[in-house]
Protein backbone atom coordinates (compact mmCIF):
# COMPACT_ATOMS: atom_id res chain seq x y z
CA UNK A 1 0.00 0.00 0.00
CA UNK A 2 2.95 2.06 0.81
CA UNK A 3 4.01 1.98 -2.92
CA UNK A 4 0.67 2.33 -4.20
CA UNK A 5 0.28 6.00 -2.20
CA UNK A 6 3.74 6.89 -2.95
CA UNK A 7 3.40 6.37 -6.98
CA UNK A 8 -0.02 7.82 -7.17
CA UNK A 9 0.96 10.82 -5.25
CA UNK A 10 4.03 10.85 -6.91
CA UNK A 11 6.00 10.53 -3.43
CA UNK A 12 9.96 11.33 -4.97
CA UNK A 13 8.99 14.50 -6.41
CA UNK A 14 7.58 15.77 -3.27
CA UNK A 15 10.63 14.70 -1.69
CA UNK A 16 12.81 16.52 -3.43
CA UNK A 17 10.93 19.71 -3.44
CA UNK A 18 11.36 19.16 0.32
CA UNK A 19 14.86 18.82 -0.38
CA UNK A 20 14.71 22.17 -2.02
CA UNK A 21 12.53 23.57 0.54
CA UNK A 22 10.18 24.40 -2.07
CA UNK A 23 6.32 23.99 -1.23
CA UNK A 24 4.63 21.39 -2.91
CA UNK A 25 5.09 20.44 -6.86
CA UNK A 26 3.70 21.49 -10.23
CA UNK A 27 0.05 19.73 -10.44
CA UNK A 28 -0.52 18.73 -7.15
CA UNK A 29 -4.39 19.41 -7.26
CA UNK A 30 -4.52 17.18 -10.05
CA UNK A 31 -3.43 14.03 -7.65
CA UNK A 32 -5.72 11.76 -6.15
CA UNK A 33 -5.20 8.63 -3.53
CA UNK A 34 -6.25 4.99 -4.12
CA UNK A 35 -10.27 5.69 -3.90
CA UNK A 36 -11.66 4.55 -6.71
CA UNK A 37 -8.79 3.56 -8.50
CA UNK A 38 -8.57 -0.20 -9.67
CA UNK A 39 -6.58 -2.99 -8.19
CA UNK A 40 -5.71 -6.07 -9.93
CA UNK A 41 -3.75 -8.96 -7.80
CA UNK A 42 -2.48 -12.01 -9.29
CA UNK A 43 -2.05 -13.89 -6.38
CA UNK A 44 -5.17 -14.61 -3.76
CA UNK A 45 -3.57 -16.28 -1.15
CA UNK A 46 -2.67 -15.26 2.22
CA UNK A 47 -1.08 -12.13 1.26
CA UNK A 48 -3.50 -10.89 -2.08
CA UNK A 49 -6.25 -11.80 0.39
CA UNK A 50 -4.67 -9.66 3.07
CA UNK A 51 -4.02 -7.03 0.88
CA UNK A 52 -7.66 -7.24 -1.16
CA UNK A 53 -8.78 -6.46 1.94
CA UNK A 54 -7.04 -3.16 2.73
CA UNK A 55 -7.67 -2.09 -0.85
CA UNK A 56 -11.33 -2.33 0.27
CA UNK A 57 -10.47 0.01 3.06
CA UNK A 58 -9.37 2.04 0.78
CA UNK A 59 -12.27 2.41 -1.38
CA UNK A 60 -10.83 0.57 -3.98
CA UNK A 61 -12.21 -1.80 -6.81
CA UNK A 62 -10.38 -5.06 -6.31
CA UNK A 63 -9.80 -7.83 -9.06
CA UNK A 64 -8.16 -10.68 -8.65
CA UNK A 65 -6.30 -13.58 -10.67
CA UNK A 66 -5.97 -17.40 -8.70
CA UNK A 67 -6.24 -20.68 -9.15
CA UNK A 68 -9.03 -21.73 -7.83
CA UNK A 69 -12.57 -20.24 -8.06
CA UNK A 70 -13.40 -19.85 -4.31
CA UNK A 71 -14.57 -16.46 -3.73
CA UNK A 72 -12.64 -13.89 -1.52
CA UNK A 73 -14.95 -11.43 0.26
CA UNK A 74 -13.37 -8.51 -1.02
CA UNK A 75 -13.13 -9.21 -4.50
CA UNK A 76 -15.30 -7.21 -6.75
CA UNK A 77 -14.48 -9.82 -9.98
CA UNK A 78 -12.35 -13.16 -9.63
CA UNK A 79 -10.86 -14.64 -12.90
CA UNK A 80 -9.42 -18.08 -12.18
CA UNK A 81 -7.62 -20.25 -14.30
CA UNK A 82 -10.36 -23.32 -13.06
CA UNK A 83 -12.53 -20.92 -14.98
CA UNK A 84 -10.55 -20.79 -18.15
CA UNK A 85 -9.41 -16.96 -17.39
CA UNK A 86 -6.01 -15.76 -17.87
CA UNK A 87 -4.54 -12.61 -16.64
CA UNK A 88 -5.12 -10.23 -19.81
CA UNK A 89 -8.89 -8.87 -18.18
CA UNK A 90 -7.33 -7.89 -15.16
CA UNK A 91 -4.14 -6.19 -17.11
CA UNK A 92 -6.33 -4.03 -18.83
CA UNK A 93 -8.79 -2.96 -16.40
CA UNK A 94 -5.91 -2.07 -13.59
CA UNK A 95 -4.67 1.24 -12.31
CA UNK A 96 -2.14 -0.45 -10.04
CA UNK A 97 -1.50 -3.99 -10.50
CA UNK A 98 0.05 -6.04 -7.19
CA UNK A 99 1.92 -9.19 -7.90
CA UNK A 100 1.43 -11.91 -4.84
CA UNK A 101 2.03 -15.11 -5.97
CA UNK A 102 4.29 -17.70 -5.49
CA UNK A 103 7.35 -18.27 -8.04
CA UNK A 104 7.00 -21.45 -10.45
CA UNK A 105 7.53 -23.09 -13.39
CA UNK A 106 4.19 -21.29 -14.39
CA UNK A 107 4.76 -18.09 -13.00
CA UNK A 108 8.70 -17.47 -14.28
CA UNK A 109 8.45 -14.12 -16.24
CA UNK A 110 4.88 -14.31 -16.14
CA UNK A 111 5.21 -10.27 -16.98
CA UNK A 112 6.97 -9.70 -20.07
CA UNK A 113 6.48 -7.49 -23.29
CA UNK A 114 3.17 -8.97 -24.53
CA UNK A 115 1.55 -8.76 -21.09
CA UNK A 116 2.96 -4.76 -20.52
CA UNK A 117 1.71 -3.82 -23.74
CA UNK A 118 -1.71 -4.98 -22.38
CA UNK A 119 -1.75 -2.36 -19.23
CA UNK A 120 -2.91 1.05 -19.07
CA UNK A 121 -0.23 3.64 -19.53
CA UNK A 122 -1.22 5.10 -16.46
CA UNK A 123 -0.78 1.74 -14.76
CA UNK A 124 1.43 1.57 -11.89
CA UNK A 125 3.16 -2.39 -11.20
CA UNK A 126 3.72 -3.38 -7.46
CA UNK A 127 5.81 -6.61 -6.84
CA UNK A 128 5.48 -8.34 -3.57
CA UNK A 129 5.88 -11.49 -5.23
CA UNK A 130 9.43 -12.86 -6.55
CA UNK A 131 11.82 -11.32 -8.78
CA UNK A 132 11.79 -13.44 -11.40
CA UNK A 133 7.81 -13.23 -12.04
CA UNK A 134 8.56 -10.28 -13.96
CA UNK A 135 11.23 -10.08 -17.14
CA UNK A 136 12.96 -7.09 -15.70
CA UNK A 137 14.17 -6.25 -19.44
CA UNK A 138 10.77 -6.23 -20.66
CA UNK A 139 9.90 -4.08 -17.31
CA UNK A 140 12.89 -1.61 -18.37
CA UNK A 141 11.58 -1.17 -21.49
CA UNK A 142 7.78 -0.79 -20.81
CA UNK A 143 9.00 1.69 -18.40
CA UNK A 144 11.30 3.73 -20.70
CA UNK A 145 8.53 3.95 -23.66
CA UNK A 146 5.97 4.56 -21.16
CA UNK A 147 3.74 1.67 -21.91
CA UNK A 148 3.40 1.83 -17.98
CA UNK A 149 3.83 4.91 -15.74
CA UNK A 150 6.24 3.32 -13.02
CA UNK A 151 6.36 0.69 -10.23
CA UNK A 152 7.32 -0.59 -7.26
CA UNK A 153 9.37 -3.15 -6.42
CA UNK A 154 9.65 -5.24 -3.10
CA UNK A 155 12.01 -8.13 -4.98
CA UNK A 156 14.42 -8.41 -7.69
CA UNK A 157 15.91 -11.16 -10.02
CA UNK A 158 19.10 -10.74 -8.27
CA UNK A 159 19.28 -9.60 -4.89
CA UNK A 160 20.76 -7.25 -3.27
CA UNK A 161 20.38 -5.23 -6.44
CA UNK A 162 23.60 -4.65 -8.28
CA UNK A 163 24.52 -0.81 -7.60
CA UNK A 164 24.63 -0.87 -11.80
CA UNK A 165 21.08 -1.66 -12.00
CA UNK A 166 18.91 0.48 -13.93
CA UNK A 167 16.07 -0.41 -11.82
CA UNK A 168 17.33 1.85 -9.11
Amino acid sequence: ILFMLALCYQFPRFLDAQRQHKWGIEGQGELRGLIGKTVGILGLGHTGGELATRCKAFGMNVLAWRRSAEPHPSVDHLYSTEKGDGIEDVLHQSDILVLALPLSDRTFHLLGEREFSQMKDTAFLVNMARGNVINEAALLKALNDGEIAGAGLDTFGQEPLPESSPLW
